[in-house]
């Protein structure tokens, strides 16, 4: 990194995010920069822009200091661009492949046994072995005929105070996590055709262009529901993210009671004796798990949109009384599950830290 330039420069390059971005491009800080396609000399960065931290989003954008414009340093040619991440729908791309590595990619996708002659990747990222879900994050990419990537996740606005409680969600064009080196990153390529594209844009237009915010939950409403309820409506594919742990745990004591009852005198009415004791546990189970929810701030946070639908409005979960006595209501989706599901599938990828954008 050429740093020659003084200590303006300097402050720059440390405080913008500039260099992550170039990383994933594949270029580097030399005695040139790419804006809007073409090369300037490295003095032109502090020249035309600043670097200003939004408070908004929570992280540091650079400005052009004329027209106030956000850009970003996006692959393929392009260089800095206009481009805000959470604004520009449905985005620039963030790379252009090579017609080898496309031919390539476009072969590996369809091993996944579906139609189509454009691709669509369902990316998971973090530590392999964590099942806690603020260390893994899933989001989604796209790759037209001509072989221009696009990326796009969900996540939530400003980070999070209360574990349970909602928050505003929020598209981001690239994934934040397209920056990030650490961790393993698992890529499931399929194929679709351009009636499915037309539905996936049209899902994400839908769930992010609405005048109320969708919300994000750590829990229930979060990346891995925006990948499921994106294929869902997309491609018709469904992915198994969700689970009811406790009802799983109840249930799986239950078959042991009445595998002990099949042994002994009370095989007769093993069936009859689990579904009783079953009943008997669910209510107080769904209560003492309510009360670690409301700990951890279920009943506070934001009112605002379901992804699937506009019309479908999603309040703090505690201020449901369904949720407080159902277990069926505390269903939770899992990143870790969306990677489960990927790892059985022919056409995935898994790719160790330090590739760039492990396409």
């Amino acid at each position: 990194m050429n740093l020659e330039n003084g200590p303006k420069l300097s402050q720059f390059l440390s405080k913008s995010p500039l260099a992550s971005q170039m990383k994933i491009a594949g270029d580097q800080v030399g005695d040139a920069i790419r804006i809007e396609g073409e090369l300037y000399p490295l003095e032109e960065l502090t020249r035309r822009f600043s670097c200003v931290k939004c408070r908004y989003y929570g992280e540091p954008f650079i400005m052009d200091k004329e027209s106030g414009a956000i850009y970003t340093y996006l692959g393929g040619g392009q260089g800095l661009v206009p481009h805000h991440p959470y604004k520009s729908y449905p985005g620039r791309p963030v790379a252009h492949l090579s017609q080898d590595h496309h031919k390539k990619l476009l072969k590996r996708a369809q091993s996944f046994g579906r139609e189509g002659e454009e691709i669509l990747q369902i990316v998971s990222c973090g530590h392999p072995k964590s099942m806690w879900l603020s260390k893994q994050h899933v989001f989604l990419r796209f790759i037209d005929k001509s072989g221009a990537v696009y990326s796009f996740g969900f996540g939530y606005l400003r980070p999070q105070k209360m574990l349970y409680s909602n928050h505003r969600g929020i598209l981001r064009s690239p994934d934040i996590y397209e920056y990030r080196r650490k961790g393993t990153k698992v890529v499931t390529s399929l194929t679709i055709t351009p009636e499915e594209r037309e539905r996936l844009f049209a899902f994400i237009k839908g769930a992010f262009s609405q005048p109320k915010e969708p919300v994000f939950n750590l829990f229930s409403h979060n990346c891995a529901s925006f990948v499921r309820l994106a294929l869902e409506s997309a491609c018709g594919l469904t992915i198994p993210s969700q689970s009811t742990f406790v009802i799983q745990g109840v249930r799986k004591l239950m078959s042991r009671f009445e595998r002990l009852c099949q042994h002994n005198a009370l095989h007769p009415a093993a069936r009859f004796l689990k579904e009783i004791v079953q009943s008997s546990l669910e209510v107080p189970c769904s209560l003492l798990t309510s009360l670690v929810g409301l700990a951890l701030g279920a009943s506070r946070g934001y009112k605002g949109r379901s992804l699937a639908s506009e019309k479908t409005l999603l309040t703090p979960p505690a201020q449901s009384a369904k949720w407080w006595f159902d277990l069926g209501a505390k269903s939770f989706d899992y990143p870790h599950k969306v990677r489960k599901w990927q790892l059985a599938q022919p056409s995935t990828q898994i790719f160790s830290e330090g590739k760039r954008l492990a396409i």
